[in-house]
């Protein structure tokens, strides 16, 4: 009987949590398409915001939520994910308005994830353009170089001056030359032209100092590029940045929206691996001033496959779902049926941490680890955590068409 009752235990245990998410959830839900949405939170100084990528109705849910805290104005720094000098230009964009440029940035912007280098991500900035502008967000880039596109064009921007400097012409030719392998993943003549040119500069600082428009940036910048030779550790990369940046942007006194994908914004180790956030949370961030937002995705599609021919020219595109969203029988996130039962619309809200979660229960991970019918979850959480210790806010986007890349617009 003894034995009977250990197992019933964590059995009605279970039953009770099941039975508290619907009511819960219920309480605590919000249509994002409703004129009356508002994010229940002001208290926080970094929010990020990640779901799987290229899905079109991401896009959606990530411009409401900055429309809302822009009309709040809690909106300071929007940090998508990419580097420091592509981030840059993205503000260029938002003073100019040059579709040219976007198209660019955007074809750039999917070096790091190709899935993003889509049309849905070009007319994502053509909506925040004016939003930034009017609630002056600055856009700035924390994330390892993935395309040394822009960050040549922002070096020859710094040293437009010195026009006598070794290797300025080199790198002048490199921007013109548009069958350049610009890729920072791998060796390239472009890459040993920069490491010849970021020597050059360690040996010679003081003509750089000289002739350097901004030195402090043309430091972060180098320094940003030996982070590729050296094939630095991404999450530390990003993490170095985000803490020498905040002495000039004070990230942590103001507020920021960062975006990138869900393992980077997980607020505790995750697969035995250390986060951005699990980092950042750490720091001189206070108790609630970091909130994490995840997108689920059901009855949807991503971009897949961005197809080329041997010769590198764009041949088509292919979609997915299902398994490759964790969106059918044989693979699902876990609890993620509770999400669908009590969805308002194409995008619900739900509010993970108010007081009495259910989610908040030890060892459970609701919405964090993935059944599968064969093999284990793509995440293991950390033991003794919650569904609370990760994640804030979940995002459910139903019905979503996948992006199209890039290359299809105007077609």
């Amino acid at each position: 009987m003894k034995y009977l009752l250990l197992l019933l235990v964590p059995m009605l245990w279970t039953a009770g949590i099941a039975v508290a998410q619907p009511a819960y959830l219920a309480g605590n839900k919000q249509d994002m398409r409703a004129e009356n949405f508002n994010l229940p939170t002001s208290s926080f100084r970094l929010m990020g915001f990640g779901a799987l990528h290229g899905s079109v109705k991401t896009e959606d849910a990530e411009y409401i939520l900055l429309s809302r805290l822009a009309k709040n104005k809690t909106l300071d720094y929007y940090l998508p994910e990419t580097d420091f000098s592509t981030a840059y230009y993205f503000q260029q964009y938002i003073k100019s308005g040059d579709d040219a440029l976007l198209k660019e940035l955007v074809q750039a912007y999917g070096t790091r994830v190709p899935q993003e280098g889509s049309i849905a991500t070009f007319e994502k900035w053509k909506q925040l353009r004016p939003l930034f502008q009017a609630g002056n967000v600055e856009v700035v880039g924390i994330d390892q170089i993935a395309s040394y596109t822009f960050p040549v064009k922002h070096l020859l921007a710094l040293l437009s001056n010195a026009t006598e400097l070794p290797y300025i012409d080199s790198l002048k030719a490199l921007t013109a030359d548009e069958k350049a392998d610009l890729s920072a993943y791998y060796p390239t003549p472009a890459q040993a032209l920069l490491k010849n040119f970021v020597k050059y500069y360690q040996q010679n600082p003081s003509l750089f100092d000289i002739n350097a428009s901004d030195t402090a940036t043309l430091h972060h910048l180098i320094k940003n590029l030996v982070f590729t030779f050296e094939r630095s550790h991404r999450e530390q990369c990003m993490y170095r940045n985000f803490m020498t940046l905040n002495n000039t942007y004070g990230f942590t006194q103001k507020h920021s929206f960062l975006r990138m994908g869900v393992f980077h914004i997980m607020k505790q180790k995750i697969n035995g691996g250390t986060t951005l956030f699990s980092k950042l949370s750490a720091t001189d961030f206070k108790p609630g001033e970091v909130v994490t937002i995840q997108g689920f995705l059901t009855d949807s599609k991503v971009l897949w496959d961005i197809n080329h021919n041997k010769e590198g020219v764009y041949t088509g595109y292919t979609t997915k779902g299902g398994d490759a969203i964790a969106d059918s029988r044989t693979e699902y996130y876990k609890g993620i049926k509770q999400l669908k039962d009590e969805k308002m619309s194409d995008l619900t809200l739900f509010r993970l941490n108010a007081e009495g979660s259910p989610y908040a229960r030890p060892d459970d991970y609701e919405l964090v680890v993935v059944k599968k019918l064969v093999g284990k979850s793509g995440w293991e959480p950390e033991k003794g955590k919650s569904t609370t210790d990760y994640l804030d806010y979940a995002i459910l986007i139903s019905d979503s068409e996948g992006a199209r890349p890039i290359e299809e617009m105007n077609k």
